[in-house]
């Protein structure tokens, strides 16, 4: 678990070491993952993404092309999805609360 240290904000009030903001991670399979939970994702590329069950507290999705994912079940508690491009996504059971 040592890898994921990398991409997650560790503590929170700290940014991660690598971030993976404009990443291009589409049809990435992520299912039931914690690997993204807390990371800058903003405006990535996440479009036909599986990411179903995936734990994403507290993740930055601001201007994320999230475009046919499957976020079904997901935790979105706290995570950040202004300006998100969300269209035919599934979002089915997913936890979303605003950040504090």
């Amino acid at each position: 678990m040592e890898e994921t240290e990398l991409i997650q904000a560790r503590p929170p009030d700290r940014p991660p070491i690598i971030s993976l903001k404009y990443a291009s991670l589409h049809n990435l399979e992520l299912k039931g993952k914690q690997l993204l939970k807390g990371s800058d994702l903003t405006q990535a590329n996440l479009s036909a993404a599986d990411l179903t069950e995936a734990h994403l507290e507290g993740t930055d999705l601001s201007g994320a092309h999230l475009e046919r994912a499957n976020l079904s079940g997901a935790d979105l508690g706290e995570a950040r999805l202004s300006g998100a491009y969300l269209r035919d996504s599934d979002l089915s059971g997913a936890t979303l609360t605003a950040p504090t």
